[in-house]
């Protein structure tokens, strides 16, 4: 079983709808960062739904360019997150930019660095989005995946925290966190 890190941001129109309120968060990680000793900042990449970019790597024909710039994944993942993870420790890199180009076509099959890195990529080990060129369905594609995070609900959530504020009492707390962690389960489940 590995650790899992991640963030549930209750959307709320005005404040999370664009990128400021996740660059703020970002500077002040940053900062944090120069007091303690860790060799890269954590920092925030939404997660998209489980299979999308897999899946569209997969769905492609041929595929002569992909690219993915990979942030510092959890070692205990698997091989290929562990030998990433030493790479980038070893040489001090916050980031791993891979970019695969070959006019014949690159390997996307389950063993291939290719796959390895989309699958790292879903996981959001990545900073920004991926981008695949190829060929699906004898014509030229070129796509962009994994900008978008996964969408949760919990029904009557907002009224549950909005009442703790006011008056929290201690029933309420832990049933509003099994109820976000059965969210986060359902949508994102863990692999042991």
């Amino acid at each position: 079983m590995w650790s899992r890190h991640i963030v549930a941001v209750e959307n709320r129109a005005g404040m999370t709808t664009g990128e400021t309120w996740l660059r703020n968060f970002d500077n002040i990680v940053q900062n944090a960062k120069i007091r303690i000793d860790i060799p890269v900042a954590p920092t925030l990449e939404p997660i998209p739904l489980r299979g999308t970019i897999v899946t569209r790597l997969s769905g492609f024909d041929r595929i002569y360019k992909f690219r993915v710039r990979l942030k510092l994944p959890n070692p205990e993942l698997n091989r290929w997150a562990r030998q990433i993870y030493d790479e980038m420790i070893e040489q001090h890199l916050s980031e791993y930019l891979q970019e695969f180009v070959s006019p014949d076509g690159i390997r996307k099959d389950e063993d291939s660095k290719a796959y390895s890195s989309a699958a790292l990529a879903e996981l959001g080990y990545k900073e920004g989005g991926i981008q695949i060129d190829g060929e699906q369905n004898g014509r030229r594609v070129q796509l962009y995946e994994g900008r978008t995070a996964i969408a949760g609900r919990i029904d009557q959530l907002k009224s549950l925290i909005r009442g703790l504020s006011t008056n929290a009492r201690g029933v309420q707390l832990p049933r509003a966190l099994v109820q976000i962690e059965d969210e986060i389960n359902r949508l994102f489940p863990n692999e042991d």
